[in-house]
């Protein structure tokens, strides 16, 4: 089953590979554009009440001082924390200063991640597709319209996420067209998917895989991906070994965890 996943990656750049990226944009794209973006967002993201996991972010994001929000962040014995959303907590914190706590305020703060969203599956959709409404669907989606509505990182990740994958692939399906900003697209997105929520590292063993068949069956893309990639890569290491430490801190010395005997 894996090596069949694997062979239909490879089918997927080869086909397109063939076939001309450009493709002009349609009117009807645009008015698509305008038209389902702003519904979505206004039918999607309501009023209703927090639930207990989005009164923790309120609560994170309500400390007046940054300083005191990265302690609470961090978390002490008996007083847990929740670094592994570090840039998104930061996000909030920042973003309740200048617009408020309310339910409306708070879920409105997915509106940036659901425009990069849109932004990277139109692209694919009309660049390497060849269908330019394809991503009409995900303004339908009950998952998009499920996690706008959250004040939590899910929509981030979901977009960061989604923006990495989408310039890997640009990558491979066309090397020598998207070489100068794939490389650092991708790998800009993954740093910020891996700092939204500690899940978003899952996110690069999956690229790996798919890199790593392309460079096994096309020698001219495993000479190209290293001429291309070592300096993007070179240039965000020290952020991802920082994010990285800072997980690996926070982890190794239980600030994540109450301690105490129960009763």
């Amino acid at each position: 089953n894996v090596q069949m996943v694997l062979a239909g990656s490879t089918d997927f750049a080869a086909k397109f590979k063939q076939e001309p990226s450009k493709d002009p944009v349609q009117p009807r794209s645009c008015v698509l554009l305008w038209l389902l973006v702003p519904l979505t967002l206004y039918f999607a993201i309501s009023r209703q009440s927090l639930w207990m996991d989005e009164g923790y972010t309120v609560w994170f994001a309500s400390h007046d001082g940054f300083r005191s929000f990265f302690r609470s962040l961090i978390g002490s014995p008996g007083s847990p924390g929740d670094p592994q959303m570090l840039f998104y907590l930061s996000y909030m914190w920042g973003w309740v200063k200048i617009f408020g706590r309310s339910e409306e305020a708070l879920r409105a703060a997915n509106i940036p991640f659901f425009l990069l969203l849109i932004v990277s599956t139109e692209w694919a959709s009309r660049r390497l597709l060849q269908q330019p409404n394809l991503w009409a669907l995900f303004c339908l989606s009950p998952f998009v319209w499920f996690y706008l509505n959250e004040a939590r990182p899910y929509a981030a990740l979901t977009s960061f996420s989604t923006a990495a994958l989408v310039a890997l692939l640009a990558y491979v399906v066309h090397p020598a067209e998207h070489r100068s900003w794939a490389p650092w697209c991708c790998l800009i997105a993954t740093l910020f998917a891996c700092g939204s929520h500690i899940l978003g590292v899952f996110l690069i063993p999956s690229m790996v895989v798919l890199v790593a068949e392309t460079a096994r069956t096309d020698l001219s893309f495993r000479r190209s991906f290293w001429r291309d990639w070592w300096r993007p890569a070179l240039s965000c290491l020290p952020a991802f070994a920082i994010l990285g430490g800072f997980y690996a801190w926070v982890s190794a010395y239980g600030v994540n965890t109450t301690s105490g005997s129960p009763g």
